[in-house]
């Protein structure tokens, strides 16, 4: 169970071990055609796509559809033809795709998942955890049509020869059994169990869970996580990403200044029992650096809950570039230095000067 804003764990049991993921694998088919096509592209069904088999959008060999209604087959239907047609349109091969869905996960730090197929279906090699798909899924979240196919009941899509179109139907039941459920995706194979990593909002606050071969009861589970995430909680907010938290001196002759910044949201997700100990926070900077500073390198952090079992930290960093300055223009600093000081000695020498 994972805060979405502040990325924090509320609760976990066995979140790093390896498992079969099933079709939450499409979350990150999904996400990486989003960022590498565009959804107004046709896409003409292959033979492969067409016969992949098991879950299926019913997509018939030659026709063309748009990537953003795969896209719906894809997350809506749980489509494996679907994820096999963007697939190989996206990446050229599905080789080539799934290469592409590996870089992302090491991209975002998911370092225990790995691809092997864009749909999900048992193969060696294709695994999972609860925390990388946790953050998976909150990446693919911050994409509003992501966001909005997730949560869609139903969706249509031409079929060719038929008179009327194919219905796509939400296999997700807790948008139905949960009023505050916003998503995400179901999957299940025999070698998976029942997967489901859902997410909800209540409050102004979005939870992520993720439960791999949960059995009959996951509904259930995924509820009670929620639930307790929501009413065990809160975030506590100390500043925003690129806020001013202090002035950095840089360099001298000239000397200039850099603002020590967040590099996201100083906030903290922390159990209600514990808010008394994040009622402060302690602000650690470098109240002085040489030249060169680089945007965005660290000079100092925040702490909450310092000295406890609960102590969180947060990154303070430049907002901008400070590159040294030419040979001319230090002398220059330099004899306006030498001259103010040589004033404010004849100053003291000669009163009323």
């Amino acid at each position: 169970l994972m805060d979405m804003e502040t990325g924090d764990t509320l609760y976990e049991k066995d979140a790093d071990r390896a498992l079969p993921m099933a079709s939450t694998t499409k979350i990150m088919t999904a996400l990486v055609v989003m960022e590498k096509a565009d959804l107004n592209d046709s896409v003409s069904i292959s033979e492969s796509a067409s016969k992949v088999g098991e879950s299926s959008a019913w997509l018939v060999q030659g026709e063309t559809l748009t990537v953003e209604q795969l896209l719906y087959a894809l997350l809506v239907q749980s489509g494996n033809d679907a994820a096999v047609a963007l697939a190989e349109y996206t990446g050229g091969t599905q080789e080539s795709f799934v290469k592409m869905m590996n870089e992302k996960a090491r991209e975002l730090g998911a370092d225990n998942t790995h691809f092997a197929n864009p749909h999900g279906l048992d193969q060696e090699g294709h695994y999972s955890t609860a925390r990388d798909l946790a953050v998976i899924a909150a990446t693919a979240m911050k994409n509003p049509l992501f966001r909005k196919i997730v949560k869609s009941n139903g969706y249509q899509i031409p079929w060719p020869g038929h008179p009327y179109p194919r219905v796509l139907e939400n296999h997700n039941k807790l948008l139905k059994m949960y009023p505050y459920a916003t998503g995400i995706k179901t999957g299940y194979t025999l070698n998976a169990g029942k997967c489901l990593v859902a997410s909800a909002e209540k409050n102004g606050r979005e939870l992520i869970s993720v439960i791999l071969n949960g059995g009959e009861s996951y509904w259930d589970q995924t509820i009670k996580l929620m639930e307790y995430g929501f009413d065990a909680f809160g975030v506590v907010e100390f500043a925003y990403s690129g806020q001013s938290m202090a002035s950095v001196s840089v360099g001298r002759f000239p000397r200039r200044q850099v603002n020590a910044v967040p590099t996201s949201d100083l906030a903290f997700t922390v159990r209600r029992d514990l808010l008394k100990d994040f009622k402060t926070a302690t602000l650690y900077y470098r109240e002085w650096i040489p030249y060169p500073v680089a945007n965005g390198q660290e000079v100092g952090y925040v702490v909450a809950a310092e000295g406890s079992d609960y102590e969180q930290r947060g990154e303070l960093v430049s907002d901008s570039q400070c590159t040294a300055p030419s040979f001319p223009a230090r002398f220059y600093a330099f004899f306006l230095a030498a001259l103010a000081s040589l004033w404010k000695a004849v100053k003291w020498i000669i009163p009323g000067l």
